[in-house]
């Protein structure tokens, strides 16, 4: 199971409390112990803080409970990876060292930066790296609000979007009032869209402090027992071609560039671990069509796209070989199926 740090709960039964609802009896439906709740050396499963944010939500009557508790979260979250971002030199490093240690907080989430096809923008993207995790928007929210609080700590800037991979789960305006920025609903990936200048920006002056919350956290992650999750190669890989799927430029050489190795190089390496790039961007194109028929209302040609086939007909064929259904009956299934659940 992919586990998370209990901090990533903190102020959860506050805010229960304070919507009029009772925390204890939803933290132990889906297995959590309240003690765990805030606590840093502390770890719960990643799926069972989805199934409670979504049980939060339900119970709560607030549609926006994942956003509000990213109001009440800050960077102390990470524990010592915050440190080692904001003593990084540049915003552009401070993002690269939380994409690297965030695994001491949970394997459960990636951060990757990669560059679009326009030079003054890059893309700022998250993904929950949890193979079959249940419904999950509520969890989607709170990462992207409380991301969005940690870039403005940051760069003291706004991004020029917010990229949510869901229909909106509440009225448009509760999101510009969290989110303060312009927001895309149904993309094919949670993210950012920044000024690729605001990496540049000053943030800390690196010196000692940087270099000792980095050698701890080196330190830390080497002690860790072998992990059985997937590879970093492949989680990594798995990443860039969910940003690149509906850019229609999903090559082996671009995701090869983009990790700074030879084509045959990456195909060697996949193969060494058991997979083959094909394969992952078929496991990817099918989460993401599963993802996008059960939470989104988006029609089915547009879905095609963004999974980066240029014929909706090849949509449809690999959705029967993935689901044993049409692209309208995996639909239906696959919403009584999170209903039921």
């Amino acid at each position: 199971m992919t586990l998370i740090r209990g901090t990533c709960l903190v102020g959860f039964p506050e805010l229960m409390r304070d919507l009029g609802a009772d925390p204890e009896p939803v933290l132990r439906a889906s297995g959590i112990a309240l003690d765990a709740v805030g606590d840093i050396d502390s770890f719960v499963g990643y799926s069972h803080v989805m199934d409670t944010l979504e049980s939060a939500a339900r119970v709560t009557g607030a549609p926006d409970f994942g956003l509000q508790l990213a109001q009440r979260q800050d960077m102390d979250i990470l524990g010592p990876v915050s440190a080692v971002a904001l003593s990084a030199p540049t915003v552009g490093e401070g993002i690269a060292a939380i994409g690297r240690y965030l695994a001491f907080y949970s394997r459960g989430l990636r951060v990757s930066l990669a560059a679009t096809d326009q030079p003054e923008r890059v893309l700022l993207g998250l993904a929950f790296m949890i193979e079959d995790p249940p419904a999950h928007r509520q969890t989607t929210e709170l990462t992207l609000g409380l991301t969005l609080k940690i870039m403005r700590l940051l760069s003291d800037s706004r991004p020029l979007c917010v990229h949510v991979p869901h229909d909106p789960v509440s009225a448009p305006d509760t999101y510009e009032r969290h989110l303060g920025a312009q927001v895309r609903f149904a993309e094919p990936s949670m993210g950012f869209t920044l000024r690729t200048r605001d990496l540049d920006r000053p943030l800390g002056h690196g010196g000692e402090l940087h270099r000792c919350v980095t050698s701890y956290l080196d330190r830390a992650l080497a002690d860790e027992p072998p992990s059985d999750e997937r590879s970093d190669l492949v989680a990594s890989v798995t990443t860039l071609v969910r940003h690149l799927l509906p850019t229609r430029r999903l090559m082996i050489g671009v995701v090869a560039a983009h990790l700074a190795l030879h084509p045959k190089t990456l195909q060697r390496q996949l193969a060494a671990q058991g997979h083959t790039f094909d394969q992952l961007v078929d496991s990817v194109r099918r989460d993401v069509a599963g993802k996008l028929l059960r939470d989104t209302d988006m029609p089915l040609g547009q879905i095609s796209g963004l999974l980066g086939y240029s014929e909706q007909s090849t949509f449809s064929r690999r959705c029967r070989h993935w689901f044993a259904a049409s692209p309208r009956a995996a639909r239906l299934a696959l919403r009584v199926s999170a209903e039921v659940n």
